[in-house]
């Protein structure tokens, strides 16, 4: 197995026109990665009981990379 993490890939990407000096161009702008996508979707349930979830959300954020990385495995299978 592959030590890469899984996830990689862009989600949203997007392309925008650009206009150069002397003609207009396509640029591609990959987008975040799926992993950090899904992440910023389970953090604000992770700390959303709490009444001052500052002091959670470092943990928040590893528990939610954590249950990503589950996700991802278990898709992958």
């Amino acid at each position: 197995m592959s030590k890469e993490k899984l996830g990689q890939d862009p989600v949203f990407s997007s392309i925008e026109e650009i206009d150069g000096s002397y003609s207009k161009y396509w640029q591609t702008t990959p987008g975040m990665s799926k992993r950090l996508w899904m992440a910023t979707k389970i953090v604000p349930t992770l700390i959303s009981g709490y009444r001052n979830p500052e002091t959670f959300i470092e943990h928040s954020v590893k528990l939610a990379y954590k249950m990503v990385d589950e996700l991802l495995k278990q898709e992958n299978e």
